[in-house]
């Protein structure tokens, strides 16, 4: 009600609350977090859960990485996390993923990049990037091709480089009246082509999870 309080008093008060709680195992007991990804506050809640066993915890994110998920549990069969080695990258093609900027291992993908690019002792060729991407991007601003088109182009013009590759699967098939850009979508499936094994596909976690999948 606006007056000032302690951390103390709160304590109090809540021990107070949770006692009264522990009669029917925390059955009106919420707990509401972000994301956890620190493995010693997810121990904590699971601590918490097992002295109140009828709590629940509640996980909410306002932007969040669902297409990424449901990419994943269509491809793999379960949630799974990927992690980009683009220290042997040769060639990297990017689909609206801002990977030296932002999102998981941004850091580290960014640092691995620029190693890549690092033409010294003995070493004469650089990785190339390749980026389409519906809004410019700091990752856009160093790639070698750079390509701008709305987030569902980038899925049709994905589906055909894909198909290009030789990939087969069961999902959609390249809408029939996309025919933009076909010298840079050549462009692209010759040097993946020519690279394979040492190329790498980063997907923007806006992207549908059709495209993830693929």
């Amino acid at each position: 009600a606006g007056r000032i309080s302690t951390w103390s008093v709160f304590s109090e008060n809540l021990e107070n609350v949770l006692a009264a709680q522990a009669v029917n195992g925390g059955a009106n007991i919420r707990i509401l977090t972000q994301t956890i990804t620190s493995p010693t506050l997810g121990s904590q809640i699971r601590k918490f859960s097992g002295k109140y066993p009828n709590s629940k915890w509640h996980q909410y994110e306002p932007v969040n990485r669902d297409n990424v998920r449901a990419g994943a549990l269509s491809a793999f069969g379960e949630p799974v996390n990927t992690h980009l080695d683009l220290s042997q990258a040769k060639v990297i093609l990017s689909l609206d993923a801002d990977f030296t900027n932002s999102g998981p291992g941004s850091l580290r993908y960014a640092r691995d990049f620029a190693t890549g690019r690092r033409v010294r002792d003995g070493v004469h060729s650089m990785n190339r990037l390749y980026i389409v991407e519906s809004t410019p991007s700091p990752t856009g601003s160093i790639a070698d091709h750079r390509l701008a088109m709305g987030t569902k182009q980038i899925e049709s013009l994905a589906m055909k480089i894909a198909a290009g590759i030789g990939i087969d699967w069961d999902g959609p098939a390249p809408p029939s009246d996309f025919n933009a850009h076909d010298k840079w979508i050549q462009a692209v499936v010759k040097d993946l082509k020519a690279n394979q094994g040492s190329s790498v596909v980063v997907v923007g976690d806006q992207q549908a999870p059709e495209i993830h999948a693929l």
